[in-house]
């Protein structure tokens, strides 16, 4: 469903949460307003950015990060069915720089469509891009969202093998 209603759709992206490894995560406003310019640009003229920040208290990743983004999602999704929310899908995305903030080393996105179902999430490792090339949250915030739009090509199968990833 996602692949067909998503096109044209109102969405809301909230501004990502940037963390570093140890510390507590800060609104991103740079990777949001990319967010939001790269959903105007490729899905809906009706992307905005969200500024309010989701009362979701923040967890360290730590080292079960399948974990930490179940948990992270799930939260997400009932934020959402809790408040009345004007869109039809939402972005959350995190995004995790080293201690010396000066590269990305992972993130994740979450897509949760109104009525508080995750319709999308994928979380990403160092190891799945080059952490030397994303210095700036916006260009991996502009990453994860190209292979968004490469996921949306694919059958869900072809992302999510009934064998697992990894």
């Amino acid at each position: 469903m996602l692949k067909t209603e998503i096109k044209g759709s109102s969405i809301l992206v909230f501004a990502p949460q940037t963390s570093r490894v140890g510390s507590a995560a800060n609104p991103d406003t740079l990777a949001c307003q990319a967010a939001v310019a790269f959903l105007q640009r490729e899905l809906s003229p009706l992307a905005r950015a969200e500024w309010e920040i989701p009362d979701i208290p923040f967890e360290p990743m730590g080292h079960n990060q399948l974990r930490h983004a179940n948990r992270s999602d799930r939260l997400h999704a009932r934020w959402v069915r809790e408040h009345s929310l004007s869109g039809d899908r939402f972005v959350f995305i995190e995004i995790l720089r080293n201690k010396a903030a000066t590269m990305v080393i992972g993130g994740q996105i979450c897509i949760v469509d109104r009525a508080g179902r995750i319709a999308y999430s994928r979380h990403y490792n160092s190891h799945q891009f080059d952490p030397t090339v994303m210095t700036s949250t916006v260009r991996f915030t502009d990453w994860m969202l190209t292979r968004f739009l490469e996921d949306l090509t694919k059958d869900a199968t072809e992302i999510f093998p009934p064998w697992g990833v990894g």
